[in-house]
């Protein structure tokens, strides 16, 4: 392989490299200003390219909890635990999004045993 084609090879690689981080600072700054449709998607993005990107799975499971505990506030506990499953599937290290799932966890099943 010739000098110029490896070099810019590698510049490819670069850039592309940099677009995923590019797309993790878009999602998070999206997160940040509220906007949690944006940050979801690019986020969902991020984890298609790479399923195993750290950033973006503790990123998603922050998305997923911020939307249980909407779920939860609209009395949806349902729809809740179904957000922080997925928030605990994410980033299991996730102790906020563990604890919000075992608490909609026991009120579904309090609420079965009444």
């Amino acid at each position: 392989m010739n000098r110029s084609l490896q070099l810019a090879l590698a510049c490819l690689i670069a850039v592309a490299a940099g677009c995923v981080s590019f797309q993790d600072m878009r999602a998070r700054n999206a997160y940040l200003k509220g906007d949690l449709d944006t940050a979801e998607s690019l986020t969902e993005s991020a984890l298609a390219s790479d399923p195993k990107d750290l950033q973006a799975r503790k990123l998603g499971a922050k998305i997923a909890t911020k939307r249980g505990a909407d779920a939860m506030e609209a009395g949806d506990m349902q729809k809740a635990k179904t957000y922080f499953d997925k928030a605990v599937e994410l980033n299991p290290t996730d102790d906020t999004a563990q604890k919000a799932r075992d608490f909609v966890d026991q009120d579904l099943r309090s609420r079965i045993a009444d």
